[in-house]
């Protein structure tokens, strides 16, 4: 009676099959008619053609497994391109390979009831392949996928240009695989889509040579997504909890998702990355160029760029604009209601009295020049203010606050003046890496693990062998470095100077591992004060001298009795210029200062913010005046020190609190670039000599009394000079 009711079956099938051949409509069996619990009989037929070549002359085939076949991978080697192999619920203990077209193999009723379990750990759990150089644009859809497995091998495996093929709605266990394995790696086959899965584990998606790819509505936890050397792949509706996605290589789309306690890294070049929700982590980090950020919202977290060239818009960051400006030149951000303000290859800006918390970075400067970064409140960040490839810009007054870096000056950012600012309770309070030339002086740096750090932020790389580039000539002075782990520490350095700093309460006051950097000016201006060290006189006469730990073995030779010992018995301050002058090179001002004490003084001038200094007049009586005829050398970025003498060898110096201007008649608007306003001035009084209404002196450049066509001259041979 079985045999009967089977052949009857058959029968009907095969009658149902050759009517619907006649009319070119193939027969359509949804699950739902034949996931029951009895055995389903297979529909047998040729594929002479085959998916990948032609038009099949079989209908699609269901196989069940264990119905027909005890496992997974003999129903796979017994079907058709086309075919589908159901897997009741159960767990199953098998590697499987899929090399036919259009194949898929999927669950009876999801995920959570079918589990796919390791046998071997030397292979891939599923393999989906084409086969001499064939297609296998095959599915593998809702199973449990667990099972640890050694280096190089995945829980589903895509390659040899299995173009098309479908990874849906599985859930791939990583957690006990230790982190060297994929979840998901698709290599060398296009056109794949990864969607509705839920992977845990330290590596859950590797995409190679896999263009045109799609991520789409996965849970990713935990775990690492690699689209590196794939483009035009789009990432979107993704749930992505305490995941990092890096690299996203060119021409990528990431949009639509939300990551919590991550980062994603864009690391080429125009690539979009819209309308996405950033919680927590490191958020956004943007390296590659060219790359639209749009309409994304960033929660505790913010956008972190070392690129140009990028359109970044109609973002937030904890519910306030992020602020974002490339190549913009000589604007004033005061006061600004910013979640975040970011300065792309700017010029001679101005960023005061702002207030920023709980981002990535407070206030970031990259390739920008000539600024000045003053009384803003950057607390509860990453990087409170954070400089890359920024030269010649002023950080004063400032008050950074438990942030991880308080103020950073990093890869390259050279000739920058950090002064009088609050830096505390951050982990590292002042890193300084492969940079040069800068000064950090008056600030003060407390409560961290390390106060200054000097590092290197880039290594090169020469046959094989890697170089740290150090940093190295910075000037460190006069800073008050209190209650850290490490008061400094000089790690990759080279060359620094550092004295007049009063190094007091930390575990380790100073460790220095660097080159040839020197802990005191000389027996006049003496070394540094230390908590942790006795000594008589300001400065000591060098017969007790402060050894400073770590493997440069660092003498400082002239350590000072008492805190700030380099200002006491000897009072002394400029008052002109003291900042903000603005005075023509090659004429003749007054240098005058008070100095309470001091039988004579030494007179300095600065071209760089004082990070290098030039002999005005040594041995001058201390009457209070020196009249000065200014250098033929423009400079935005000049100062004065006076350092006066007594009779007993004490000393006692003070420097110009701001910068003032000496600047070439060419800048007519005294603003520190010859450019279009300096060119309307003259402009507007052309033709004009002295007595004639709209007369303009400052634009009269050669002073002979008319602004002609040798003024015109003048400007056009300086025109687009920053000084």
């Amino acid at each position: 009676m079985k045999q009967v009711k089977m052949l009857i079956t058959a029968i009907v099938a095969s009658v149902v099959l050759i009517l619907s051949m006649l009319v070119g409509i193939a027969p359509v069996r949804p699950l739902s008619a034949i996931a029951d619990s009895a055995p389903v009989p297979i529909l047998l037929g040729e594929d002479t053609a085959g998916f990948g070549g032609g038009s099949p002359t079989v209908t699609p085939t269901y196989i069940y497994v264990p119905d027909h076949y005890p496992t997974i991978q003999a129903a796979i080697d017994a079907s058709n391109p086309g075919d589908t192999v159901i897997v009741r619920d159960g767990t199953y203990n098998e590697n499987v390979l899929i090399d036919k077209d259009h194949l898929t193999v999927t669950s009876e009723n999801g995920a959570e009831h079918t589990v796919l379990q390791a046998a071997q750990l030397d292979e891939d759990i599923v393999r989906i392949e084409g086969r001499y150089g064939s297609l296998a644009a095959a599915t593998i859809e809702g199973f449990t996928i667990r099972g640890a497995m050694d280096t190089f091998h995945s829980a589903v495996a895509v390659g040899n240009y299995a173009d098309g093929s479908r990874i849906e709605n599985n859930i791939i266990d990583m957690s006990g695989s230790g982190g060297t394995c994929w979840g998901i790696d698709v290599t060398f086959a296009e056109n794949v889509t990864i969607s509705g899965n839920i992977i845990n584990g330290d590596e859950a998606i590797d995409l190679t040579f896999a263009d045109n790819a799609i991520v789409t509505g996965n849970t990713v936890v935990d775990g690492w997504i690699s689209i590196g050397s794939s483009s035009s792949v789009t990432v979107s509706g993704n749930t992505l909890n305490r995941c990092e996605v890096w690299p996203l290589g060119s021409t990528n789309s990431f949009s639509g998702n939300v990551v919590s306690g991550g980062f994603v890294w864009v690391t080429s070049t125009d690539c979009s990355i819209l309308d996405n929700t950033f919680i927590g982590g490191r958020g956004l980090l943007l390296s590659g160029e060219s790359s639209h950020v749009g309409n994304n919202i960033f929660e505790a977290c913010g956008l972190s760029v070392s690129s140009s060239n990028n359109a970044v818009e109609n973002c937030t960051v904890n519910g306030k604009p992020l602020m974002y400006l490339e190549g913009a030149v000589g604007l004033t951000v005061d006061s600004a209601d910013a979640g975040q303000i970011i300065l792309v290859q700017c010029q001679g800006m101005t960023v005061r009295d702002c207030s920023l918390s709980n981002t990535s970075q407070g206030i970031q400067l990259y390739e920008t020049s000539g600024c000045l970064i003053e009384n803003n409140i950057v607390q509860d960040c990453g990087s409170g203010i954070s400089l890359e490839r920024s030269s010649n810009n002023s950080l004063r007054l400032n008050y950074c606050d438990s942030n991880y870096n308080g103020i950073v000056l990093y890869t390259y950012s050279d000739d920058n003046v950090v002064e009088n600012n609050i830096v505390s309770g951050n982990t590292i309070g002042i890193p300084v890496g492969t940079s040069s030339r800068n000064r950090v002086q008056s600030n003060c740096v407390a409560g961290g693990s390390t106060g200054i750090y000097l590092t290197n932020s880039v290594i090169h790389v020469h046959n094989g062998q890697e170089f740290p580039i150090p940093s190295e000539d910075n000037l460190i002075l006069d800073n008050d470095v209190r209650d850290n782990s490490y008061g400094i520490s000089a790690y990759c350095s080279k060359a620094n100077q550092i004295y007049h700093n009063n190094f007091s309460n930390s575990i380790r006051n100073a460790y220095d591992q660097g080159e040839g950097n020197l802990w005191d000016n000389g027996a006049v201006d003496g070394g540094n004060h230390w908590s942790d060290h006795t000594c008589t006189g300001n400065p000591s006469d060098g017969s007790q001298p402060y050894n400073i730990l770590g493997d440069a073995a660092s003498v400082d030779h002239y350590p000072f009795q008492d805190e700030d010992g380099w200002v006491l018995g000897i009072f002394v301050a400029v008052n002109s210029p003291n900042g903000g002058e603005n005075w023509e090179m090659g004429t003749v001002h007054e240098i005058t200062w008070t100095a309470s004490g001091g039988t004579s003084v030494d007179i300095y001038y600065s071209i760089d913010s004082g990070v290098t200094w030039t002999p005005v007049a040594v041995g001058e009586a201390n009457d209070g005046a020196y009249s000065w005829a200014t250098p033929n050398a423009p400079s935005t970025t000049c100062r004065v020190k006076v350092v006066a003498h007594d009779a007993s060898g004490g000393i006692g110096e003070d420097i110009s609190d701001d910068d003032f201007y000496v600047y070439p008649r060419w800048d007519i608007d005294r603003d520190g670039m010859v450019d279009y306003k300096d060119l309307a001035i003259l402009g507007a009084t052309y033709g004009c000599c002295d007595g004639d209404p709209g007369y303009n002196p400052d634009a009269d450049i050669d002073q002979d009394g008319c602004v002609d066509y040798k003024d015109l001259a003048i400007l056009g041979a300086h025109y687009g000079e920053v000084y």
